[in-house]
């Protein structure tokens, strides 16, 4: 899913003189990992089932590389996740260009397909997150908070 959420953090000048670099960047990965947590579970929750797979599928992924960025990501298996989030409008007759054979992107025959309706969309990470937003701002603090209170 393409939205973006931003947790910032104040006083880093406090955080640096009590916690190495590394040591900090381990607790924002626990701390964003534990936070996240409530946040799928929901979204798996909200998805919704005929087979279970979608709602299988949801999980999140902390970023794990260095750098003045942390990062989680809600992710899905399936390749229609995004569909049903967001929606999207149902077209018949798009695929005609033969495999293998240039065709210029105007012509190609997935932009010619006619629209015969739409699904609308049925969000469930959104609204996971909207409703566990404070609760992860919370957790993330109090990691970090004990962290730095740590003998």
């Amino acid at each position: 899913m393409a939205e973006q959420a931003a947790v910032i953090i104040t006083g880093i000048a406090e955080i640096r003189a009590k916690l190495s670099p590394e040591r900090l960047r381990v607790v924002l990965q626990e701390a964003i990992a534990e936070a996240v947590a409530p946040i799928v579970t929901e979204a798996r929750a909200l998805a919704p089932r005929k087979t279970g797979r979608l709602a299988g599928s949801i999980r999140a992924v902390v970023g794990r590389r260095g750098g003045a960025a942390t990062t989680a990501t809600i992710l899905s298996g399936v390749g229609y996740a995004h569909l049903v989030e967001y929606g999207h409008r149902i077209v018949v007759g798009g695929r005609m260009a033969r495999r293998g054979a240039f065709v210029p992107l105007s012509r190609r025959g997935r932009f010619q397909g006619e629209v015969i309706g739409t699904v609308a969309p049925h969000p469930f990470v959104r609204p996971a997150f909207m409703a566990h937003e404070a609760e992860m701002t919370r957790i993330i603090g109090e990691r970090i908070a004990e962290a730095i209170n740590a003998p």
